[in-house]
């Protein structure tokens, strides 16, 4: 639950305008302080809990002998196609072989970019909310014409569901962002209003302690 943020009254801004910076840095820890403490609380504690969701969610179960070989194979296999395959091969391999890349690192495989490494993760954390939350039993092939005796699972219709679970976690990564951007511009009007450097600025925010 973020803080709400009351805005100073006038009767406490007017004296402001004809203040020397002193009044004015008094002020401003008055009126601006805690709420901007209360702020910077509550994003960081978000922040937190955005890292640790996604820790869980692109985690590798640990493998016995057989999985790790399997995976060493799925590994070898990725390293040798042409980036554009490997790309290719991200879009279409299971929850376990995206796995076996992720376990390795990206360090690993050098030519891979950072939005091709992030599209590996984005797709290994759909696959694998799948299978830590059980859902796939949610998405049963229905039978067709084509495929009157369909069984199994649809996991293009899970693998969507999943997708659209990730799109909450990357809004609370905007409103992260949004109140960073905020504390910042307070941070500036401060600065410029109480004639201080950004950073003594965001101390007197953040600690309540005014500048000398």
């Amino acid at each position: 639950q973020w803080p709400a943020f009351t805005p100073p009254r006038w009767p406490e801004i007017r004296p402001a305008l004809t203040a020397r910076p002193t009044q004015l840095r008094n002020l401003a820890m008055r009126t601006l302080a805690g709420p901007t403490q209360r702020i910077v609380a509550a994003g960081r504690a978000e922040v937190r809990a955005i890292g640790a969701a996604w820790t869980r969610l692109i985690a590798v179960p640990p493998a016995d002998a057989t999985a790790a070989a399997l995976r060493q194979h799925d590994r070898t296999a990725f390293n040798r196609l042409a980036i554009g395959d490997k790309a290719a091969w991200i879009e279409r391999g299971d929850v376990d072989q995206l796995g076996a890349i992720i376990e390795a690192g990206s360090a690993r495989f050098p030519d891979v970019t950072a939005q091709i490494w992030d599209r590996l993760e984005e797709r290994y954390a759909a696959l694998n909310f799948i299978r830590m939350a059980g859902t796939a039993a949610d998405y049963a092939r229905k039978p067709t014409v084509d495929d009157p005796i369909a069984t199994g699972v649809d996991m293009d219709a899970a693998e969507r569901a999943a997708e659209k679970g990730l799109e909450r976690h990357k809004e609370r990564t905007e409103i992260t962002d949004a109140v960073e951007q905020a504390v910042q511009g307070i941070t500036t009007i401060v600065a410029l209003t109480c004639e201080l450097d950004m950073a003594s600025a965001f101390t007197l925010l953040t600690t309540g302690e005014v500048p000398a």
